[in-house]
């Protein structure tokens, strides 16, 4: 949502749908788009109107070359190179950015705006030649407009790619629409730049495709990605990949590990055949390209027996290693950014608490845990279920029969087998926490009672502010969020007082058996395709074996957004820094992120109010816990049963 003044933005919530993850265009895809609006707003063009009838007739004989026969005006004698021509350079084919010396391929769109020199102040930019005819200046106009009430509209890369701050890409697809497809309406040129292949989607796929190049080439893979019709450029065309952040990466990563070239490890592998049996070798691989040293016929002797202990499971490598501090690291969600150090309060702490949320809301309020005991516990005894993948039964033998699961330290890089959570004791540390569920408590366990309260603050003080923006003319300047900023920094605190101890032993561990649990069994292929033969990500797993369990249908959609919402701002709470909170990029990303929360929870502000005021009212200070209305539960968290002592 933008909040403008006098019809220009001032102020924008950055937010996605809630039908999917809140997230900001990746860096790699952002930097080629702006690439690309820094190359279509080169000075490069002849001063000429290319609606008119003249600039085709003129244009013929060069339009091969893409320039016009005649010299820059501003160079007397014709020493200034001639400026391209409109017509036939905008209707140059789009190719990706490939990294190397020769960045395009020759001819294109991009190749020409970068080889043309901006010698000669006569010549024009995209943005000049549009705005100097009056038929296409008038469309422009109208598409604006029109972009800008059918906005929500649009698909994330669509926003992503008719964003304002690309001026020059708007420019580019109402020239295109006009001069190329004769589109002469705003809505005939709305419906070509969101439908057409080569409108809006056209440039997502060149950022994108691009982008991918620059990922494969950071990371130093073997795969052949160089020539436009490659196989894997072909495959990462047909994924239809996501430019968010979250997204990006994965999708790249899942197309391009297939066509990763494994030849040099197989013959490597073929040497030793007696130091490895014969079902590890494939997992071997994919150890052996994680080396930390380039693998060689000289070394791999030293390496496979160590990978093949990895792979085995069953051996504890922490005595061989030397002991390392815990770090924020461990509070780690994989599709997050690095952290910074700890100032004045535990940020630490509050990285923690946000991992803790994100799991207590998967694993225990969408109940994942629950839907893996019973796929385990029930489906596969009673189904004709098939396990051919010797990695998932060794994974269910030990998950099942041994109550134990593998995870990858991340300091020291090796397998170790770790005792699966019990229910009781992630519910002793919601309450201790979030103060949240119906677990029972130890005695020296502090129930952070305060929580609810300051998180519902949060909620409210950021609706007042969203909705007082709304109304201002001039939200920047008029809109105090000094109350926004205040009920942070009293969760922050709280929180630093809270998640502390045993609390942040325990949160890895959880989220490490989350992880296991989605990633090496319901995400595994042999039970998607058992279990979602129609296809689906693992959400479709998630909620057919809940329908099986429970014979309800979770809001599995609903509750990953509250997960990954609610993960977001206390994210954002932990890194929260005065001096720069107050800017407007990081003010306007937290807003967003706190709509979207209360909108996945379907809380109105006006219900707000009344649950504070009821608070404020109605609260006696001699009433016992129970009864004071500060503990609410979360729906799908059973209560525990007492516990006198920790069962780790």
């Amino acid at each position: 949502m933008t909040i403008t003044q006098n019809g220009q933005a001032s102020f924008r919530l950055r937010r996605g749908s809630l039908s999917g993850p809140v997230s900001d265009v990746h860096p790699l895809v952002k930097g080629h788009l702006e690439q690309l609006n820094t190359l279509l707003g080169k000075r490069v063009f002849a001063d000429r109107d290319p609606a008119s009838s003249a600039d085709g007739a003129a244009g013929d004989a060069s339009k091969a070359a893409g320039t016009t026969g005649a010299a820059s005006r501003s160079g007397a004698g014709g020493t200034a190179s001639a400026g391209l021509l409109f017509r036939a350079t905008i209707d140059a084919m789009l190719t990706p950015h490939r990294p190397g010396r020769v960045s395009w391929e020759p001819k294109s769109l991009a190749s020409r705006l970068d080889l043309a020199h901006e010698d000669d102040p006569g010549k024009l930019t995209v943005a000049d030649v549009v705005d100097l005819s009056p038929e296409i200046a008038q469309l422009s106009y109208e598409f604006d407009e029109l972009l800008n009430s059918r906005w929500s509209e649009l698909s994330f890369n669509q926003r992503a790619v008719l964003d304002p701050d690309y001026p020059g890409i708007r420019k580019y697809l109402v020239a295109f629409g006009y001069l190329v497809k004769n589109l002469k309406t705003a809505p005939s040129l709305l419906s070509f730049c969101t439908r057409n292949s080569r409108g809006a989607s056209k440039i997502s796929e060149y950022a994108i495709l691009s982008a991918a190049r620059s990922w494969i080439h950071d990371e130093n893979l073997d795969v052949a990605y160089l020539k436009d019709d490659a196989e894997v450029m072909d495959d990462l065309r047909a994924a239809d990949l996501s430019c968010s952040a979250d997204a990006f990466v994965p999708g790249v990563r899942l197309v391009v590990q297939s066509h990763l070239n494994d030849g040099r490890y197989e013959k490597l592998l073929d040497a030793h055949k007696d130091l490895y049996p014969s079902m590890y070798r494939l997992p071997l691989i994919q150890y052996l390209k994680r080396a930390p040293v380039t693998v060689t016929a000289a070394n791999i002797a030293y390496y496979i027996p160590l990978y093949v202990s990895q792979i085995a499971g069953g051996v504890d490598f922490d005595d061989q290693v030397p002991t390392r501090e815990a770090s924020d690291q461990d509070f780690e969600v994989d599709f997050f950014t690095e952290d910074r150090s700890t100032i004045q309060v535990s940020r630490s702490a509050v990285k923690c608490a946000a991992q803790l949320y994100y799991t207590m809301i998967l694993g225990d309020e969408l109940r994942v845990f629950d839907v893996a005991n019973y796929f385990t516990h029930k489906h596969l005894v009673r189904q004709g279920f098939e396990i051919t993948d010797p990695r998932l039964r060794r994974d269910l033998q030990m998950y099942v029969f041994s109550n134990q699961f593998t995870v990858v330290d991340a300091g020291t890089n090796t397998n170790r087998l770790v005792d699966r959570t019990q229910p009781a004791e992630r519910q002793m540390f919601y309450r201790q926490v979030f103060n949240q569920g119906g677990g029972q408590v130890t005695e020296d366990i502090v129930v952070n009672e305060e929580f609810p309260r300051l998180w519902k603050v949060l909620m409210l003080e950021s609706a007042r502010y969203l909705e007082r923006a709304q109304i201002s003319p001039n939200p920047t300047s008029y809109v105090s969020r000094q109350n926004v900023m205040q009920a942070v920094e009293d969760v922050q605190y709280n929180l630093s007082l809270h998640c502390t101890g045993m609390a942040t032993v325990m949160t890895p561990l959880i989220y490490d058996e989350l992880n296991f649990v989605t990633r090496r069994i319901l995400m595994h292929d042999e039970v998607r395709r058992q279990l979602a033969p129609g296809g689906g990500s693992w959400w479709t797993v998630v909620e057919a074996l809940h329908l099986g369990m429970s014979r309800a249908r979770p809001r599995a959609t609903v509750l990953n957004n509250k997960a990954r919402l609610g993960h977001n701002i206390l994210r954002a709470i932990a890194d929260y820094d005065a001096a720069t909170f107050d800017e407007d990029t990081t003010f306007s990303r937290f807003i967003g992120d706190v709509e979207a929360f209360i909108t996945t929870q379907s809380i109105l502000q006006e219900s707000l109010k009344e649950d504070l005021m009821e608070d404020e009212a109605d609260v006696d200070a001699d009433a016992p816990e129970d009864e004071r209305g500060l503990a609410p539960g979360v729906p799908g968290l059973p209560a525990a049963a007492p516990v006198g002592e920790w069962d780790f």
